[in-house]
């Protein structure tokens, strides 16, 4: 006779003439068994928050209220069953929370292979999070070593079931602790900051979507100030002491400094420059400014770079289609009409006027000129988010003009984008010259 392991069968009898014999048939395999897990996971904001929306006024997305708890938008989280000991926990489900509020999701659970009738279910929450449609490109943060940061718990010791719905019966919904859970009560400083950071850069995967293609987006925190080991650091280095405050080095990868560890609006500033670089074709162009800060005037190539990050990182906060006051750096307003630089020409080379002039082609508000802008070039275009970020990756890959790796301080400018994303339709320049950006070269357009 085969020899099939006993789990998998039954007893039963039957006769061969008068001899009766005890055989063993294979059962079917249980179905696994639905249980339905619920929780109310909360991000605490650290109280000394700043330049990002304090507060749920006209066209903010989610604030980041300091000092308040905030839903886990985006957040993964993983559902473990707890055992004696450690030794035979193991991961049940992954999902993304995909509001706020009480979030529920489905797990299955098989008794007879699990070995118990029921699950005692508690949380992980691995730091990243993703748009709440669950696909696309992932956040991740990494120490400035590159290793990953441990997943936040909420097992607690054999015998503290704090955090633990113990049995959770089949054709039930079990909710994992009757209030809220916060990652403040497990997490350490650093991986408070780090959430916290995760919890801002969700809503620019929210915006974007498909935008930022697949793959993982590294966070790399907390990184020591630029140059603290090195003395000089070079464009583009992935040595994480050489971290400017803030900076994208490839695609894939950007770095904060503890300098920032309150501030709202550098991750979707950095996220910002990847949407970019993840849009352009071929390899990463690098960034064209060799140092930077507002509201100082740099070349073309820089301005539109940095300038595109911080219309990119407003949008992460604010919807441009409800007409509002957004800010940047909680400083500059994207929606005043009147130009930077008295002098409509020296407008070229400041990034937060090239930020403006992507908002104004992105938001519903319209406004009239202002001097020094030409008489007559109004604000009055509005356009998809989602349709503008394609613009990038409508370029050809290459060295040569209007390329994506077009090189020099005029390199890929916002003429560049108007080329591929209207052609060569004048009227369709008013966000230019709106904000005194004609200016910039124009060659080739």
């Amino acid at each position: 006779m085969k020899i099939i392991p006993t789990a998998l069968w039954r007893t039963y009898a039957v006769c061969l003439g008068s001899l009766a014999v005890f055989c063993f048939a294979p059962r079917a395999a249980a179905a696994p068994q639905t249980r339905y897990v619920c929780f109310d996971m909360r991000v605490k904001y650290e109280s000394t928050l700043d330049n990002c929306p304090l507060d749920s006024s006209d066209g903010v997305r989610r604030p980041c209220a300091p000092g308040d708890w905030a839903a886990a938008v985006g957040h993964r989280v993983e559902i473990w069953d707890k055992d004696p000991g450690g030794v035979g926990d193991h991961r049940l489900a992954t999902t993304t929370i995909g509001g706020s509020g009480l979030f529920c999701t489905t797990i299955f659970w098989d008794p007879v292979a699990e070995g118990e009738a029921d699950p005692d279910l508690f949380l992980k929450m691995p730091l990243e999070v993703r748009s709440t449609t669950d696909v696309g490109a992932t956040l991740r943060a990494v120490r400035n070593d590159g290793t990953d940061y441990p997943s936040i718990t909420w097992r607690g010791a054999d015998g503290d079931d704090q955090w633990v719905r113990n049995d959770c019966p089949q054709n039930t919904t079990c909710r994992i602790y009757t209030g809220f859970m916060s990652t403040s009560t497990q997490a350490t400083l650093r991986e408070r900051e780090v959430v916290q950071f995760l919890d801002f850069g969700q809503r620019s995967l929210q915006v974007y979507g498909s935008a930022f293609g697949t793959g993982e987006i590294r966070l790399e925190y907390p990184s020591t100030t630029y140059g603290s080991s090195t003395g000089s650091c070079p464009q583009d280095t992935e040595d994480p002491a050489c971290c400017p405050g803030a900076g994208a080095w490839s695609e894939n990868d950007f770095c904060v400094t503890t300098d920032y560890s309150d501030s709202g609006d550098v991750v979707n500033h950095e996220l910002g420059h990847i949407l970019q670089q993840r849009q352009f074709p071929g390899p990463y162009t690098g960034s064209a400014c060799s140092s930077w800060s507002p509201p100082a005037s740099v070349n073309e190539k820089c301005a539109t770079q940095e300038g595109w990050a911080m219309y990119a990182g407003s949008v992460a906060w604010w919807n441009p289609d409800v007409p509002n006051e957004a800010t940047y750096g909680g400083s500059f307003n994207m929606e005043l009409a009147t130009p930077f630089n008295s002098t409509c020409a020296l407008n070229k080379g400041i990034p937060w006027q090239v930020a403006k002039a992507f908002w104004d082609l992105d938001d519903q508000n319209q406004e009239n000129g202002v001097s020094p802008t030409t008489a007559g070039w109004n604000d009055t275009q509005f356009y998809p988010t989602s349709s503008i970020v394609l613009a990038w990756g409508a370029m050809s890959s290459g060295t040569g003009n209007g390329q994506s790796g077009e090189p020099g301080p005029n390199g890929v400018n916002i003429w560049d984008f108007q080329k591929k994303y209207f052609g060569s339709i004048i009227s369709s320049t008013g966000y230019i010259m709106h904000n005194c950006l004609n200016a910039q070269d124009s060659t080739g357009y």
